[in-house]
């Protein structure tokens, strides 16, 4: 032998020594809301008391539900993407560390749209187009999601509103345990 190590002797000291958490305690950080959650959350999120931006986010949370696309896909989803015809979407890029990017597989993805999803997102474009006439663009905003300016949404937009949305997280909570209904 020559004295070289063919393998990390150190690669599964972290595991052993229990710094890093184990598959189980994972799985729970990033657990899914149950349907009862989902149905207390969307309810909320189009509730009376929602205005504004807060109303204006509610397609963005069934299509990362009912589509199961992470946040950053969702992001840079653009018209072009939906077809409304074949009920599909077509997952080409993520929004990441401000840059677009192929996603997180590294190549794109077609995945269904149910029919749910596919009367939210209808609406959604016809609200746009509306919006497109009423503030005077020469152009609707090529992304599905944007703030009031056209431009694209992203975390950042997302999170200026932690109160609702922790608010919404109570909800769902509350829905799972069956006192689900309008906020409080």
């Amino acid at each position: 032998m020559t004295g070289v190590l063919v393998a990390n002797p150190a690669e599964r000291l972290g595991r052993h020594l229990k710094l890093v958490p184990g598959a189980a305690t994972r799985q729970e950080e990033i657990k899914a809301m149950t349907r009862a959650q989902l149905a207390a959350f969307l309810a909320a999120a189009t509730a009376a008391e929602a205005q504004g931006e807060e109303r204006r986010l509610y397609p963005f949370f069934p299509l990362l539900a009912r589509a199961g696309l992470r946040l950053g896909e969702g992001f840079a989803l653009q018209w072009p993407d939906l077809d409304f015809t074949g009920r599909e979407i077509r997952v080409a890029r993520a929004f990441s560390d401000g840059r677009l990017d192929p996603p997180k597989s590294g190549h794109g993805r077609t995945v269904d749209m149910s029919r749910q999803l596919e009367a939210v997102l209808q609406h959604l474009l016809t609200e746009r187009k509306a919006e497109t006439l009423r503030r005077g663009w020469r152009e609707m905003p090529t992304w599905v999601f944007c703030t009031t300016t056209g431009t694209m949404l992203s975390k950042g937009n997302v999170r200026q509103h932690q109160a609702h949305r922790g608010h919404l997280r109570q909800v769902a909570s509350d829905g799972e345990q069956g006192r689900g209904g309008p906020p409080r």
